[in-house]
């Protein structure tokens, strides 16, 4: 199959607009990562029930993203009230709990072999990055959209 994309280049830029007593606080930094062929964009509502809503693995198929094409990732809670739990679990190692206040993002970078997590429950030393297998997400008080943004090599 021949194709008529031009891969192109995603700049993310992060700005912070604060003044505090007269004088700007803020910030804004940009990264680019080039070679995109790909996004994934799906808006979706996550319940009071932990669910999985996208996987990673070696080959693509319904709801599952080839992990080592995984440059960048955003999961947005687009909710005005609740929080989210977002879960970045590897199937059979570590998984990181991160919580979404009302309207913040979450910005997962890749690397050359996708998405990675470690997480130590009891302070122990680093001992290396376990791949993410799955994002789940889990409103807290009552169901909350939330928008996943994903860009591939």
């Amino acid at each position: 199959m021949s194709t008529t994309l031009t891969a192109a280049t995603l700049t993310v830029t992060v700005t912070e607009a604060i003044s505090l007593n007269g004088k700007d606080q803020g910030a804004t930094n940009s990264f680019t990562v080039a070679s995109i062929n790909e996004v994934f964009k799906q808006i979706v509502t996550a319940t009071t029930t932990a669910t999985t809503f996208l996987k990673f693995g070696t080959a693509a198929s319904a709801g599952t993203l080839i992990r080592s094409d995984v440059s960048y990732m955003r999961i947005t809670n687009l909710d005005d009230t609740n929080f989210v739990t977002v879960g970045l679990q590897d199937d059979s190692s570590d998984t990181a709990y991160v919580k979404l206040e009302k309207n913040q993002s979450l910005i997962v970078g890749g690397t050359d072999e996708g998405p990675q997590v470690e997480i130590h429950a009891s302070g122990g030393a680093f001992s290396g990055w376990s791949d993410v297998d799955s994002l789940t997400l889990d409103a807290d008080t009552a169901s909350c959209d939330v928008e996943i943004f994903v860009a591939m090599t």
